[in-house]
């Protein structure tokens, strides 16, 4: 056993009470594109893509065929099909005509000519989930609650 180390955590029975017992009442949706919950077929407004150039921190891909409007893509997921990062998926953090930047660079380089599949992403808005996916019958957020930053604030 020499070299072997452990963590060990003692709690107490209280300790099950600091977790949440219910989901938190929110503006934004708090289900996740395409789960159960959500019920919106992603695949189904998937499009698939071939890189033309690359940034050198390998965060931006650009492709001139991404002719969709500005964050179309932000929140969303691209997966590389060919080339050394295939396989590897990452989160995209924002997109604009002809290009996408994504959250953190891929383990291996992508290089251009790679092939990807690029999956749109959702902000968890009610106004989104209705014009974008068509899917508010879905949406699991309450945008009617009051902003706790304005209900508890100091009256003047």
């Amino acid at each position: 056993l020499s070299g072997l180390k452990f963590n060990m955590e003692i709690v107490g029975l209280t300790d099950k009470l600091s977790g949440s017992i219910v989901e938190q009442y929110t503006q934004t949706c708090r289900a996740t594109l395409g789960d159960e919950r959500c019920q919106f077929n992603v695949a189904s407004i998937a499009v698939a893509g071939t890189v033309e150039s690359v940034s050198a921190d390998g965060t931006v891909i650009f492709d001139s065929s991404r002719a969709e409007a500005a964050s179309w893509f932000a929140f969303g997921k691209v997966t590389f099909t060919s080339g050394a990062a295939a396989g590897f998926s990452r989160e995209v953090i924002g997109s604009n005509t002809g290009m996408f930047v994504l959250v953190q660079q891929t383990p291996k380089p992508v290089a251009p000519g790679d092939t990807y599949t690029l999956e749109p992403g959702c902000n968890r808005r009610k106004a989104t989930c209705r014009s974008k996916f068509s899917n508010v019958i879905n949406f699991r957020g309450e945008p009617f609650v009051p902003d706790p930053t304005q209900t508890f604030r100091p009256v003047s």
